[in-house]
């Protein structure tokens, strides 16, 4: 035992004294742009959209300004739908009435009061595009002399079959209701997303993860429980995490995406979920050339309902 005690000490010391502190390099690589596009159709879309910005170090500090001029600004944005292509419009919020900035806000998920950024995107401001089930985009953006391409299409609608609430799992809390909802999944590979309100108005995502394919339901008659949406980085309760609150108004967007679009958030959220100093890492999937990020086309269900048991 004593020697043991000995060798493993003696190991400590040759390690320690073997270690060379880390100093990471300083890149100094152009950076890449980063694009969010997308279009949507159904009923309770909203119109084509696209947000630019460029991408920066991991080792870089982040500050309110460094964010907003990462925005791309004075880019030309145009999609096609085969038939006509529409030049989208330049927005910030700092340009827009406040009555603009929330209703803005809320679709894309922001807290427009607490962003102490300007935030900028291109939108088809007067929805001319058509956009409709089956159809194929293509997406081309000039920035200076860089040119950035893609194209999507959007896919056949899976819409909510029926939607209800129940108590939640556990002890029953009276406040509080689990969300559910059936779909009738087609026979061949589909691709889901949704969205649903966070109790403030926001239309966001769950941070237990927002996708799934039917692998494991494949053309079956299917029952999945839904998490309220939250804002990653705000504060919350762990017994009330996930749960809707009986008697509030919410919105729940039933998205069916395609296969790349799948990829990219499937990739994406990964990553997010898959932190500390063992993870993996996994390389995040787009459908860009000239670019990192996802231009993608859903098709929407949208449902307004009071929260009840």
């Amino acid at each position: 035992m004593k020697r043991v005690i000995i060798f493993l000490s003696l190991s400590m010391i040759l390690f320690q004294g073997c270690q060379e502190s880390y100093i990471p390099e300083s890149y100094s690589d152009e950076p890449d742009y980063v694009v969010e596009g997308f279009v949507e159709a159904g009923e309770g879309s909203m119109p084509a959209y696209v947000l630019i910005s460029e991408s920066i170090p991991f080792l870089n500090e982040i500050s309110a300004d460094a964010l907003s001029n990462l925005y791309v600004k004075n880019a030309e944005v145009d999609i096609s739908d085969g038939d006509q292509t529409v030049r989208l419009t330049e927005l910030c919020l700092s340009d827009l009435p406040e009555q603009f900035q929330e209703e803005i806000g809320a679709q894309l998920g922001l807290n427009t009061d607490s962003l102490n950024f300007d935030y900028c995107l291109y939108l088809d401001v007067f929805d001319q595009l058509q956009r409709e089930i089956g159809r194929t985009y293509d997406l081309r953006i000039r920035v200076g002399d860089d040119e950035i391409t893609a194209n999507t299409s959007i896919p056949s609608l899976v819409p909510i079959d029926s939607i209800w609430f129940t108590e939640v799992p556990g002890t029953p809390i009276d406040s509080l209701a689990q969300l559910w909802l059936n779909i009738q999944d087609p026979i061949g590979p589909n691709y889901y997303r949704y969205f649903t309100d966070d109790g403030m108005g926001r239309l966001t995502t769950s941070p237990f993860g927002s996708i799934t394919d039917d692998v494991f339901f494949d053309g079956q008659d299917f029952d999945f429980p839904l998490s309220k949406g939250a804002i990653r980085g705000t504060e919350a309760d762990p017994s009330t995490f996930g749960f809707f609150k009986v008697g509030d108004s919410t919105t729940v967007k039933f998205c069916t995406i395609d296969a790349a679009h799948y990829e990219f958030w499937y990739t994406y959220e990964f990553n997010l979920n898959n932190q500390g100093p063992f993870a993996s890492y996994t390389r995040v999937s787009h459908n860009l050339e000239g670019a990192l990020g996802i231009f993608g086309g859903l098709a929407v269900d949208v449902k307004k309902l009071v929260v009840e048991k």
